[in-house]
C-alpha cells in the first residue's frame, strides 16, 4: 500500500460513497474523498489543487471558491477537521518545514460519515503477517490486479445506479403518457 499523498484510492471511493449515502452533494462527496485519499496523516493541500484533481462530470473542474465553500461546509459539519496554517507556521506538529503561503490542514472523521476507516488497524495487520511466504500460495497477490478488480466492482455499482434511475425517468414517462390518454368521458373537449 502506497503512502504517497493522494495515492490511496481505495479510501477516496469508500469516503466519497459514504458521504453520498449521507445526503452530501457530488462536490461535497468528491471533496471528501479527495481528502480520504491523503491517508491517515494531514492533507494540507490547497482549494485550488483539490480543484485540479476533481473533475466534474461535463469534464471541466469546479471553481476553487466552490472548493473552499465546501470544505467549509464539511468542516462546520464536522466531517472533516480543519485548521488554518498561516505563512511561516509549521504544517504539521512533526514537520521540519514551515508553509511558504499557508494552507489549510484537514483530516477527515469517519466516525461522522458511519463508515470505519479502511486502513485502520493496517499496521498491526502488517505486523501480524509473517515475514516471507512459507509456500508459494503465501505469495502477495498483484496490487494492479486488486485495483482493475476493485476498479471494476465500482463500474458496477455506478452502473446499476444509472439502470435504476433510467427505470424510474421510463416509468415516470410512461405515467404520463398513461395518463395523458386516458379516455376522456364524452362530449367533453381535450385538455
Amino acid at each position: 500500500m502506497s503512502t504517497k499523498p493522494g495515492s490511496l484510492v481505495q479510501r477516496a471511493v469508500i469516503a466519497t460513497g459514504a458521504a453520498i449515502r449521507a445526503g452530501w452533494s457530488r462536490l461535497a462527496a468528491l471533496v471528501a474523498g479527495d481528502i480520504a485519499a491523503y491517508g491517515p496523516d494531514f492533507c494540507w493541500v490547497t482549494d485550488g489543487a483539490h480543484a485540479e484533481q476533481i473533475v466534474q462530470r461535463n469534464g471541466k473542474h469546479p471553481h476553487p471558491g466552490s472548493v473552499a465553500r465546501v470544505r467549509r461546509a464539511l468542516a462546520a459539519a464536522g466531517v472533516v477537521r480543519a485548521k488554518r496554517i498561516f505563512a511561516g507556521q509549521r504544517i504539521a506538529p512533526q514537520a521540519k518545514h514551515t508553509s511558504s503561503h499557508g494552507v489549510v490542514r484537514c483530516t477527515l472523521n469517519w466516525d461522522r460519515l458511519g463508515v470505519l476507516d479502511p486502513l485502520r488497524g493496517a499496521k498491526r495487520h502488517e505486523q501480524q503477517q509473517p515475514r516471507g511466504p512459507r509456500h508459494i500460495s503465501a505469495v502477495r497477490p498483484d496490487e494492479g490486479a486488486a485495483l482493475a478488480e476493485f476498479q471494476r466492482l465500482a463500474q458496477g455499482a455506478i452502473d446499476s445506479e444509472q439502470q435504476r434511475i433510467h427505470k424510474r425517468q421510463a416509468d415516470e414517462d410512461f405515467a404520463s403518457y398513461e395518463s395523458a390518454t386516458r379516455k376522456r368521458p364524452p362530449g367533453r373537449p381535450p385538455d
